[in-house]
């Protein structure tokens, strides 16, 4: 008779043993999923970050492109009147030399300004819709992964639940195992 209870004795302890591994394990698991949270926590503050950072470079690119800028309206002034085999001359002599030229000399300097401008503006337009178009593509890409990063944090605190509500259900089979051992 001593026999079958040192077996059944056995297979119990066995039985114990396996439970108390799995509970380590599964604390192993608790304690990773843990680390992962607080990770994940912390992943906010860098997007923000990142945001931030995003928004100062795109208002240091957006002053050096309006300096690139006016350099390059300059530089195009320059160059138009250098082409046309012209200088620029201070507004009191431009304004004698217009009183001296014909009415349609005059008109075609006017359409060819208007004209230049309007390739000028038209080129400003272009470029800053196309920074405007990057920064909402930035900005997009960081909404989305907020977002992700919250569903990762929501799905992991429900796998925290469940892994606590199972070590708990581990602990009261342990303890009844326990018990039925001491009986």
């Amino acid at each position: 008779m001593a026999m079958p209870i040192k077996r059944s004795s056995d297979a119990a302890n066995l039985e114990v043993m396996e439970v108390v591994g799995d509970i380590s394990k599964r604390i192993d698991e608790f304690i990773s999923a843990v680390a992962l949270l607080k990770d994940l926590e912390e992943k906010p503050d860098r997007i923000r970050d990142e945001v931030a950072n995003a928004e100062r470079e795109k208002h240091a690119r957006m002053t050096e492109f309006d300096r690139k800028m006016e350099e390059h309206e300059m530089m195009t002034i320059q160059n138009v009147l250098q082409r046309q085999n012209k200088v620029s001359i201070d507004i009191d002599e431009f304004k004698e030399l217009q009183a001296l030229q014909v009415k349609e000399s005059k008109d075609e300097q006017e359409v060819k300004k208007r004209k230049f401008d309007e390739e000028v503006a038209e080129k400003v337009k272009t470029e800053l819709k196309l920074k405007e178009l990057q920064y909402a593509m930035k900005m997009a890409e960081a909404k989305a992964k907020e977002t992700s990063f919250s569903t990762e944090k929501n799905m992991l605190h429900l796998t925290i639940e469940s892994l606590r509500a199972e070590i708990e259900s581990q602990k009261k089979l342990t303890s009844e195992l326990a018990l039925a051992n001491r009986k």
